[in-house]
């Protein structure tokens, strides 16, 4: 699916099929600590797959409609791009860990 019918079908899922919030046990939500790292991870750079030094800020280049950075427990960097927003439900497409457990590259064991 090319840009932006994926964007547009994402944040229109509900619209497009059966769908269902799915709650936590009677216990609520998982509340995680927060500790704000966006300066830090804002300036990050990467080189992509063909060769080239980017920022982080890249991500708004792509299809990503969120980000949640978690390290030690702790919120550390969340950002909402497209029409993803903080209190709407959104659909979960890729899990990195990191470092990859047990030495083997995005693996989580």
């Amino acid at each position: 699916m090319d840009f932006p019918a994926i964007r547009w079908t994402l944040s229109h899922m509900r619209e497009l099929g059966t769908t269902a919030n799915v709650r936590p046990g009677g216990s609520g939500p998982s509340q995680f600590e927060r500790s704000d790292r966006a300066a830090e991870i804002d300036v990050l750079t990467f080189v992509d797959m063909n060769g080239r030094t980017s920022r982080f800020e890249a991500l708004y280049d792509t299809y990503v409609e969120g980000i949640a950075v978690l390290h030690r427990g702790r919120i550390v960097y969340e950002r909402c791009f497209g029409a993803l927003e903080f209190h709407l439900p959104c659909g979960l497409l890729g899990v990195e860990v990191w470092p990859p457990a047990r030495g083997e590259p995005g693996v989580y064991q």
